[in-house]
C-alpha cells in the first residue's frame, strides 16, 4: 500500500506498507539509503513478510516521490524529525507488537543518529 504523509514543515513524503503473511509478529520501519527510494526494498519487505513481519518504509525528503530539494536537507535533524513521526505512525499501527528500526546505508546513519 502506498500513501502520503506530511512532515512537520509541510513536505509530502511517500510511504509504503507491505503486509506480512500469516499472524503478524512485529513491524519493521525501513529507512533507505542515499540516491534511492523505499520502493527498491520491496523484495526485502517480501522476505520479511514471509516470516510474519509487516514492513513500512518512506521515501526520505528529497528522494523518490517525496517532496523537497533533491538530495538536500536544510538541517540533518529534519531527517530525525521525519523518522520520529514515521516511527510514531508505525507504533500506532502495530497494536502493541514490537517495532524494529532498520536502516540501510545512509538510512542506517539517520537511524543511528536518531536513537
Amino acid at each position: 500500500m502506498v500513501t502520503t504523509a506530511h512532515t512537520r514543515d509541510g513536505l509530502a513524503l511517500r510511504t509504503h506498507r507491505w503486509a506480512g503473511a500469516g499472524p503478524i509478529r512485529a513491524h519493521v520501519l525501513l529507512v533507505h539509503g542515499i540516491a534511492e527510494h523505499a520502493g527498491r526494498h520491496r523484495r526485502v519487505a517480501a522476505r520479511l513478510g514471509q516470516v510474519g513481519l509487516d514492513t513500512h518504509a518512506y521515501d526520505l525528503r528529497g528522494f523518490g516521490d517525496s517532496g523537497g530539494v533533491r538530495a538536500y536537507a536544510e538541517r540533518w535533524s529534519r531527517y530525525h524529525d521525519d523518522l520520529e513521526d514515521q516511527l510514531a505512525a508505525v507504533r500506532a499501527a502495530a497494536n502493541d507488537l514490537p517495532v524494529v528500526l532498520y536502516g540501510h546505508s545512509m538510512g542506517g546513519l539517520i537511524a543511528l543518529g536518531y536513537v
